[in-house]
Formats: C-alpha cells, structure tokens, sequence
C-alpha cells in the first residue's frame, strides 16, 4: 500500500498538467470558463466516484481498485489517441527548465507569490471541512456513512452548478479579482457556522455557502496566476499552484484533527474560518501593492 501510494503521488501531476493544456488552448476571455468546466469534470469525479467504489464494493474488496486501474488505463489510451499537442512546435521548450523558476523569477514581484500563497489558504479552509466533516457529523448528529455520503454528494452537486453555470454567468459583469475575494469573504462567513449548528438540516445551507465561496475562487485564482506569466512559464506556474494544493491537503486535515482533539468538534470551522480570512487580507494587500495595473478589488 506504501508502495501504491507513493507511485500515485509520483505520477500525481496529471490535474496541473491538464490545467497548463487549457492555459494554452484557451483564450485570455474563455480562460476563467474553461477552468470551470475542468472544474466541474474533477467535482463529478468526486461525487460520483465514492457512490461507484461502494456499489462495487459489493462483488468484492478489491474490485473498486481494479475498476479505478481500468478506468485510468482507459483514459491513458483515450489521450493517446483523440489529445492533440497544446503547443506548436515553435512554442515548445527544448530543455528541462527550472521547476523552480517561479518562485525565484522576476515574475514573483507581480503577484504570483501572494497569490498562490491565497490558493494554499483557500485549500487548507477547505481541506480541514473534508477530511474532518464525518467524525464531526457522527459526534454531533450520529449521522452514519449514508448519511455522510449524501451531504458529500450535495457538496459535489454545489460545486458542479457552481463551477458549470453561475461561474460563467457572473464573470460577464464581475471580474476575476472580485470573485477571488467574494468566494473567500463567503468561506470566512460560513465556516465558523458549519461548527456551531445546532440541528443537521442546517448543515445544507452552510456547506452549500462553503461550496460556492470556494468554486468561486478557486477556478478565479488559477485564471489569475495563468495571467501572470508568459506562455513559456504557464505550466510551471500551475505545478507550483498545485505544490500549494498539496501542501494544504497534507497540512489541513492534520491541523483539523489536532484542532479537534484539542479544542472541542467547532475548532476545525473555526480555523477554517481564519484561513480564509487570512487569504481575504492577503487579497486585499494584492489589490493596495498592486492597485490599478493589477487589482484584486
């Protein structure tokens, strides 16, 4: 299983490589939708996902993970065979570049460091919410494992309409940068709730909010860093994007579960409420430093 999951995490570089393929087929007007419509596959793979490995849990242990393996062959071969190159060949890189690059470059004077410094704020909110929700739900409402996957699935529900139509609809009249610290702003609002509910069917509504705020900003955030660097550097920009999803996915549910130990079931939102006002602040020192060439608000 160590073995297993440490190949994964070799190879685990596939969602910001699809990101970089979209930076460079998509337009500057259509970049933002197009993140959300990748958005929107990754949402329904996690709500459906779940779903089909307990149903097939049922012909037998193993068979969820020999379907996962099928499916992955499958789309290695579907690449193979429909994917076209991003990139002409006049565009491509002839070396290996610095990974690194990003975070050393000039390009970091304009943004990107603050930036994917609210990616890492944003995923660590939501992070500690995913990984904590059923032992809190348990605790509080003795919710069992149906009831946790419905909520979950609500949540993926959430994050399609978000990401596949209202996304779409505010950017026609709201900027990127607005809907960065909408998303956060409405994060901050309904976290610390989510922890002091008092009945289940209240739940909903909040996790509905959380879901929204964050499938607002996240697709903005990544518009936003693409925007930053030039076609050359828009794939590592995104691989350092996603060293910051990482860093929160590790951190967050460790943070939540020592905050939950320690300080009673509500700490968790409570910290998540704090992370993304932190990335609401950080936010706001983009837009004051960078005011009016580059705005956040």
């Amino acid at each position: 299983l160590a073995f297993a999951m440490l190949l994964d995490a070799l190879t685990g570089a596939n969602l910001s490589t699809a990101q970089a393929y979209v930076a460079d087929t998509a337009t500057p007007a259509a970049r933002a939708h197009s993140f959300g419509l990748l958005g929107i596959a990754f949402a329904l793979g996690v709500t459906v996902g779940p779903t089909l490995g307990g149903l097939l849990s049922t012909l037998g242990p193993s068979v969820p993970a020999f379907a996962a393996g099928t499916m992955a062959l499958l789309n290695l071969l579907l690449m193979l065979v429909a994917l076209p190159e991003s990139l002409p060949p006049e565009r491509r890189t002839q070396h290996l570049p610095n990974p690194f690059a990003p975070l050393i470059g000039p390009t970091m004077a304009a943004g990107i460091r603050r930036l994917l410094l609210m990616v890492m704020l944003i995923n660590l909110a939501f992070a500690g919410l995913q990984s904590n929700f059923p032992i809190f739900s348990r605790a509080r409402f003795g919710w069992d494992t149906a009831a946790n996957a419905y909520f979950f699935a609500f949540v993926g529900l959430c994050a399609v309409l978000t990401q596949g139509l209202l996304l779409g609809l505010l950017r026609r009249s709201v900027s990127e940068q607005w809907l960065v610290l909408a998303g956060a702003a409405l994060m901050a609002g309904a976290l610390p709730l989510l922890g002091l509910v008092s009945s289940g069917w209240m739940l909903y509504p909040l996790a509905a909010a959380v879901a929204l705020g964050s499938n607002l900003c996240i697709p903005s955030l990544t518009s936003l860093l693409i925007g930053h660097g030039d076609e050359t550097m828009q794939g590592r920009i995104l691989g350092m994007q996603q060293i910051a999803i990482n860093l929160a996915l590790a951190a967050g549910p460790l943070i939540a579960g020592i905050a939950y130990d320690w300080a009673g079931p509500t700490a968790p939102y409570l910290a998540g409420g704090v992370f993304a006002l932190l990335a609401l602040g950080v936010g706001y020192m983009q837009n004051r430093r960078h005011r009016p060439t580059n705005p956040i608000l």
